[in-house]
């Protein structure tokens, strides 16, 4: 899974932290961690798969494949990279950021940092389908 995803997902948050930086910048706010909120969207996407991985090498063939599971891990995984960044002491605002995503907040209720990322990482996702022919036409005509 990794293998197959890694690549994806890390091209999809170098688009998301660049975005950021780039309307952070734009809005007068911290660019930089902007740009960190960007970069570490997936990393709780990327330590799922990895799990999904192991579970795989060791000979446990039944990781689900029903739509209602992967929905649910990447809800989880939005809430595991909050987490990883507080342990790893990222500035507060990154790590409110990350929580108002992974929480699904309404945006009027978000800090400015947290629109930008729900934003950049939605924009982002777009992009990275587009590019690669993956989004379907009817949505493609609407954006």
């Amino acid at each position: 899974m990794t293998q197959r995803a890694g690549a994806r997902l890390w091209s999809q948050s170098e688009l998301c932290a660049l975005a950021c930086h780039d309307l952070a910048a734009k809005e007068k706010m911290d660019a930089f961690a902007a740009y960190l909120s960007g970069l570490v969207v997936n990393v709780g996407m990327m330590v799922g798969l990895r799990l999904m991985d192991q579970m795989s090498g060791k000979g446990v063939h039944d990781i689900p494949r029903a739509g209602e599971f992967y929905r649910s891990l990447i809800l989880q995984a939005g809430h595991l990279s909050h987490r990883i960044v507080e342990e790893w002491g990222f500035p507060e605002n990154v790590i409110q950021a990350l929580g108002e995503k992974a929480g699904q907040d309404a945006p009027e209720a978000m800090s400015r940092l947290g629109r930008i990322l729900c934003r950049c990482d939605q924009s982002s996702k777009l992009d990275l389908l587009t590019d690669n022919q993956r989004l379907p036409a009817e949505i493609a005509a609407s954006i």
